[in-house]
């Protein structure tokens, strides 16, 4: 097996870097980990959105919520880290190419679970559906470009939220421009945060942020 699938070699000395720069890194690159992101746009559509929280009865918001956080979040965190006490990986952050196949083909699986279940429950709005079947295909693009290079997870999920932002932003009245500049720079602060912590190069930074966008266009040309 190539050396560099199998092992992990930091890109850059994260040591060089002052302690209070390494520690915001730190805090948004688990604030703003893929695990978390679908749930968070989930929450805000179903809890937040100035419209759909007003016309989707509580109890179908909060149990739609559920059944993301369930399938997004729980059951893929839930994977890695059996898959981690039986060995079958290195590490709980998944810091090699090879670490990442089984972890990937799990959320993968789940991804799709929740979009396939959601896609004709009438409780679900559209724009979640756009998100959920987007979230599907950047993990499928992560699976794709993990065979050539560690593809930032981070920048493929904060590249996603960037393109559905924008769509949201096109489309829907209720989204502010501010809305779009908050998460361009978030995305950016996140980007540059794994980098600056040696987790990854620049060009597999970049890559990841080009796929998820594009995994929300495809998903928006699918249905919507």
């Amino acid at each position: 097996m190539n050396k560099s699938f199998d092992t992990f070699t930091p890109y850059i000395n994260a040591g060089e870097f002052p302690k209070p720069l390494r520690m915001v890194a730190n805090i948004f690159s688990y604030l703003f980990h893929p695990v978390f992101i679908p749930a968070y746009v989930a929450f805000y559509l179903l809890i937040m959105h100035q419209l759909f929280s007003v016309i989707i009865h509580p109890f179908d918001r909060i149990n739609n919520l559920i059944m993301v956080i369930v399938n997004t979040v729980i059951f893929p965190s839930a994977i890695v880290f059996l898959m981690w006490r039986l060995k079958f990986i290195k590490s709980i952050r998944l810091e090699t190419q090879k670490d990442r196949i089984m972890p990937l083909v799990g959320s993968i699986t789940f991804y799709f679970w929740a979009f396939y279940v959601g896609r004709n429950v009438e409780t679900i709005p559209v724009p979640l559906k756009i998100w959920l079947m987007g979230a599907f295909l950047g993990s499928s693009v992560a699976m794709f470009l993990n065979i050539y290079q560690k593809v930032s997870l981070h920048a493929i999920g904060m590249g996603g939220l960037v393109g559905f932002t924008c769509w949201l932003f096109a489309n829907d009245p209720y989204i502010q421009p501010v809305y779009v500049i908050i998460t361009l720079l978030l995305a950016g602060i996140v980007g540059t945060s794994r980098i600056l912590l040696g987790a990854h190069a620049p060009k597999e930074v970049y890559s990841g942020f080009i796929g998820g966008i594009l995994s929300q266009v495809v998903a928006v040309y699918i249905i919507g």
